[in-house]
């Protein structure tokens, strides 16, 4: 396996607990305002400013956590394949 789901887990989750708080107090905003336009203006300000770095910041962080272990599986498959004569000189 690539990475265990914990640390899967743990590059996606890392900063979720803030997420989760600026998620709430975005609601406790959007439900004090009355207007769609209003509303709209908070839940678009949220996702460009919070969710879409946050989402940015897991992908990142999960990638970190595979690609080790990827750019391993590829040497290991790269010397068997040279050793059967079908890798690179």
């Amino acid at each position: 396996m690539i990475a265990s789901n914990e640390n899967a887990r743990k590059a996606l989750f890392k900063d979720f607990d803030a997420w989760q708080e600026r998620f709430f107090a975005m609601l406790a905003t959007y439900g004090r305002v009355s207007t769609p336009t209003e509303r709209t203006s908070i839940a678009t300000k949220f996702i460009k400013e919070i969710t879409i770095p946050y989402l940015d910041t897991a992908k990142d962080g999960l990638v970190k956590a595979i690609v080790p272990a990827i750019e391993g599986l590829d040497a290991e498959l790269g010397k068997l394949l040279h050793i059967f004569g079908e890798g690179d000189a």
